[in-house]
């Protein structure tokens, strides 16, 4: 919970964090965790869906990475919606908020994310979120550290439940495997929708 004391003609504000009431899941996961909501996050949860996706920022920075660079130069961006706009609007309207995320990051973007994530180590929220993003470019079958290069290559697990990750497949990269993780809850219905295709 958050409360603002804010007093006429007086610029301070004062923002305390009390202990939000927490509310436990329907079910534990599979593995026995449990995870525990605010109430602010449910509301959220329902209320806005936020699609968050990785930028390659390498010719987004001034001056650009140089080329051949192999660390990591991707920052997360995202769109953020409400779930009734996005079931009412037509398709082009999800498409255009993707398209707007992508056009935010620049080099002033990608710098001020450095420095937040070297000043907090914080990993961003993923509550009523879906995380979308493709290795597909990267040359993961071109990488070679002595004894050849490699036959597969891809994560050995996804970083959080709702994520969909895609993977070029193949030395030539003419396919894609697609990794995507549910809820188990979800696993069932996916299930049924994939066997009417």
């Amino acid at each position: 919970m958050h409360v603002v004391e804010m007093k006429e003609n007086d610029m301070r504000i004062v923002v305390k964090r009390g202990e939000p009431t927490l509310v436990p899941p329907a079910e534990p996961t599979p593995t026995g965790e449990q995870y525990y909501l605010s109430n602010l996050d449910q509301n959220v949860a329902i209320i806005t869906q936020t699609l968050l996706f990785s930028v390659d920022g390498r010719r987004r920075f001034e001056p650009p990475l140089p080329k051949g660079y192999f660390g990591n130069g991707i920052v997360l961006t995202n769109a953020i919606v409400t779930a009734d706009e996005l079931l009412s609007a037509p398709v082009s309207r999800a498409v255009a908020l993707v398209q707007g995320a992508v056009r935010m990051v620049t080099d002033e973007y990608m710098r001020s994310a450095v420095d937040y994530f070297e000043a907090t180590r914080a990993r961003p929220s993923l509550v009523s979120t879906l995380l979308i993003t493709t290795w597909s470019r990267l040359a993961f079958h071109g990488a070679d550290f002595g004894w050849g290069e490699p036959v597969m290559s891809g994560p050995v697990k996804l970083p959080q439940k709702e994520v969909i990750l895609f993977l070029p497949h193949g030395a030539e990269r003419k396919s894609i495997n697609v990794l995507l993780g549910l809820p188990a809850t979800a696993m069932d219905a996916f299930q049924e929708l994939m066997d009417e295709i």
